[in-house]
């Protein structure tokens, strides 16, 4: 009865915070309810040169062009300025769509579009953008690297701007404004509609300006050298000043320039060394959002928690005891480190990174458990869960993520084809036929639905459907060579 219960719940697998006009885009931002001064929510803004206005140019730059990639190094203040214009846009009557870290991009179907987008400006902020697309990056499963008959992914940033696309056609490009923030690389790979503004690094009178908001506030002692000694040390990003200031308030020392940390990553390393000083088990929770990372799963409190008990191991005897331990050290690492909300460096800042493959089987029946407790949190974790085994290659542990999934929901085009490429690699050929029958059936248009589809065909010897297939494919995509080349293969088999 309770399983038919959950499964009567309707998925959501909307991919953006909504945040209506006159809200809280900060909170939002920055994932922070607390009290602390230190919370990056709470901290003034600070104008970081002072002969430009930086938030003004942001908003020009908006305005004129629509489309917005804020580009610059770690720590500098990218998510900041992004959400400061957001907020200015709320209050002016922008709903604003802001990406989950882990939320599952699909098309939004008609009663999304309704209830969202109808009569609405919409600004989508996509923060950390070039990072989420590089952790997504189809990657072949070991065996195929190079070979023709690798089966085909929808990368993330193809999904993302066909789902902007449609909110475009339906709202109209008046209507629609994106902001993006990402390291500089991504200039590379960046679409054409977006204007790159490079975001100066922060002068030495916003650090002192920074330091002057927040040291007294937090009751922290400051000696001779005074701010200016302190900025001219810093290695130019705001990151860095708020994690010296968290380790100086939890440790009660004194500000000096001797005692402060020059750079980030120095900085990391130094609180990841106290942390595990003061408590021995915290290396279990930093270990825990490594391993919930490289799957791509949101750092939330009831995933870590039961994770970081995976990383100790199962005994026992001493689950109650452990339990107990983990959820002591987390309350202080959620407070002094703000873990649930993982800075760029923090986590990396450890000594030794966790090896994923050794916990496959471990997290997904974890998050499957999970799954079934909170389907409204987990589908598109479990979904994303999917997808980074198949990187991994555990076909068979993806498979049943996605065989999961359907017991939700049926109706997902994106389900049925991840599931075909399971199959595929478990060398299922005829099954994972029908699963992209199933996909192409919700999703005709999928040039990759129907290119996958054609070499199961083909590796079961149905070459004249592979070749329709392969066909239909290009019908969509006319310049996909690997379809000419394995429809060339197919019709020499035929002996055409």
């Amino acid at each position: 009865m309770q399983q038919r219960r959950i499964r009567q719940i309707p998925p959501s697998i909307f991919p953006f915070e909504v945040i209506k006009p006159n809200g809280n885009v900060l909170s939002v931002a920055f994932g922070e309810d607390s009290n602390d001064p230190l919370a990056d929510s709470h901290i003034p803004y600070q104008m970081r040169q002072a002969d430009r206005n930086v938030r003004r140019e942001l908003e020009n730059q908006l305005e004129e062009f629509r489309w917005l990639l804020i580009v610059g190094k770690a720590g500098v203040g990218k998510t900041r300025e992004a959400a400061e214009l957001a907020q200015l846009y709320n209050r002016e009557g922008w709903t604003v769509l802001w990406l989950k870290s882990d939320g599952w991009i699909d098309e939004p179907n008609q009663e999304q579009l309704q209830k969202i987008a109808a009569k609405r400006k919409l600004l989508f902020v996509l923060d950390n953008l070039y990072q989420r697309i590089d952790d997504h990056l189809p990657k072949l499963p070991l065996g195929l690297e190079g070979s023709e008959l690798a089966p085909l992914t929808v990368p993330l940033q193809q999904r993302l701007w066909r789902v902007l696309e449609i909110y475009e056609q339906f709202c109209g490009q008046d209507k629609i404004r994106v902001i993006a923030t990402g390291a500089s690389e991504w200039e590379k790979v960046q679409q054409q509609r977006f204007q790159v503004y490079h975001l100066p690094e922060p002068e030495n009178a916003a650090i002192v300006q920074l330091l002057s908001n927040t040291v007294p506030q937090n009751k922290i002692k400051i000696n001779e050298d005074g701010y200016i000694a302190i900025a001219q040390k810093n290695d130019q990003t705001f990151t860095n000043v708020v994690v010296n200031l968290r380790r100086f308030r939890n440790k009660g020392l004194s500000l000096t320039s001797n005692n402060y940390i020059e750079t980030c990553q120095q900085t990391w390393e130094k609180c990841y060394a106290d942390a595990i000083k003061k408590h021995p088990a915290s290396r279990y929770i930093y270990d825990a959002v490594d391993l919930l990372q490289q799957f791509n799963l949101a750092v939330e409190r009831f995933i870590l928690e039961p994770a970081a008990l995976l990383m100790i191991g199962d005994q026992s005897q001493q689950q109650l005891q452990h339990r107990w331990l983990i959820r002591r050290v987390l309350n202080d690492l959620i407070e002094s480190e703000h873990i649930l909300n993982p800075r760029p460096g923090q986590i990396e800042a450890k000594d030794k990174q966790v090896d994923a493959n050794e916990y496959v089987d471990s997290l997904s029946h974890l998050i499957l458990q999970l799954t079934d407790r909170y389907p409204q949190q987990m589908l598109g974790k479990l979904f994303n869960l999917g997808c980074q085994l198949l990187n991994f290659n555990h076909p068979k542990q993806a498979l049943t993520c996605f065989d999961h999934l359907l017991t939700f929901n049926r109706e997902i085009s994106d389900i049925w084809f991840y599931r075909g490429i399971a199959l595929y690699l478990l060398a299922n050929y005829e099954e994972a036929v029908t699963s992209y029958d199933k996909a192409l059936a919700l999703k005709s248009n999928s040039y990759q639905g129907w290119y996958n589809r054609s070499l199961a065909l083909h590796l079961s010897g149905c070459y004249e459907e592979a070749v329709d297939s392969y066909d239909q494919a290009l019908a969509i995509k006319p310049d996909l060579d690997q379809a000419w080349y394995n429809r060339g293969i197919a019709l020499y088999f035929l002996g055409r």
